[in-house]
């Protein structure tokens, strides 16, 4: 967090800067993930990320999970259009069996409070990339991958 405001405090609108310095525990969180469709999901998925994700669902404490379908990532290893539709449809399935309640609904009905994405369909990935890429290539390039 500390490295976010030191890297990028001029881009960070006000109102975000209050909420990341404030440390009142009564905001609800909004939690951000992803996983990349790159081949089938196995034990160590299910124990590394799926099943925190759902316990983080399930917190009471908890606003919104976005779960991110990392696609512009999975280009890297999955060079057949077909299979990488395939890998995505098997991730939706999978993360539906395994307890992920994805809001299906944007009416008054909408039960859960997860949000289930491709990244591909979010247009401000890519551009944040290529924005982020120009300016802080060095400050990039240095930081320790988490």
């Amino acid at each position: 967090m500390i490295l976010i405001k030191k890297l990028f405090s001029r881009y960070i609108p006000i109102g975000l800067k209050r909420y990341l310095v404030s440390t009142s525990t009564e905001k609800p969180l909004i939690y951000l993930s992803g996983i990349q469709p790159s081949g089938r999901l196995h034990l160590g998925n299910y124990l590394g990320a799926i099943k925190p994700l759902v316990g983080i669902q399930t917190s009471s404490n908890v606003a919104s999970l976005m779960l991110l379908m990392a696609d512009l990532h999975a280009l890297t290893t999955v060079r057949c259009p077909q299979s990488l539709l395939r890998n995505m449809q098997h991730l939706w399935t999978t993360l539906v069996a395994c307890g992920i309640n994805p809001i299906l609904d944007k009416g008054e009905n909408a039960s859960g409070k997860t949000v289930i994405f491709q990244q591909s369909s979010i247009v401000g990935h890519t551009e944040l990339t290529w924005i982020l890429a120009c300016r802080c290539s060095h400050q990039v390039r240095i930081l320790l991958p988490f």
